[in-house]
């Protein structure tokens, strides 16, 4: 379909990602216009988890491509690895874009639409619910066996985003977790919409860990 091709030819080009190109990506109509945090970020989180391996889309597209000679694992692997740089790129670009037209001025993203303190901040603005962050929290624990909050953070560290965009065991294992699991868009809503325990449960099993 459109959507593989646009990807086979970005992954196999040196360029930057287009912006018709990340709608495309995220399966976002080419004349969108304004986005809001929530819907850009809905839109990533689906077309991350279609790439996932055990996403139906995944299986549809491996029963229609032609084969290799090559092993068929690693070809999955990198497979994965493509799609989840190309996603996230495209998400980025068009959080960008749409951080500069809500506001010129650069305040954080969503922040432009709230006049006074006392309203809800940017972060309200992604739009995520208690059970999906209460999923998120299992899952890093479950299968990172590490708290939501230390995940949530190395997302914003440019060593481990850098490293995360390689080709080591390690990184396609945290790759195969973020296609699943809300790739690198936020997952936990702000403090004050979190139960107290749940905060200083966050806050206790970091201070363990250092």
């Amino acid at each position: 379909n459109n959507i593989s091709n646009t990807l086979k030819v970005i992954a196999n080009s040196n360029r930057f990602i287009s912006t018709r190109a990340a709608l495309e990506i995220l399966e976002l109509p080419p004349n969108v216009g304004r986005l809001t945090p929530k819907e850009l970020r809905r839109a990533y989180i689906e077309a991350a988890k279609k790439h996932h391996p055990d996403s139906q889309q995944y299986h549809t597209r491996a029963a229609t491509a032609k084969p290799t000679n090559t092993n068929s694992i690693k070809d999955q692997n990198i497979d994965v690895a493509k799609q989840f740089r190309l996603v996230t790129e495209a998400f980025e670009l068009l959080q960008e874009q749409q951080q500069k037209r809500n506001n010129p001025y650069g305040s954080h993203f969503g922040q432009a639409n709230h006049e006074s303190d006392d309203k809800d901040d940017g972060d309200d603005d992604w739009g995520i619910s208690a059970i999906e962050e209460a999923e998120f929290r299992r899952a890093c624990t479950d299968i990172l066996g590490l708290d939501a909050e230390i995940v949530e953070e190395s997302k914003q560290c440019p060593a481990f985003r850098h490293w995360l965009q390689g080709k080591t065991d390690g990184a396609m294992y945290w790759q195969m977790f973020f296609l699943k699991y809300g790739g690198l868009a936020p997952m936990l809503r702000p403090k004050k919409h979190r139960p107290v325990a749940l905060i200083n449960a966050g806050e206790i099993g970091r201070r363990r860990r250092r």
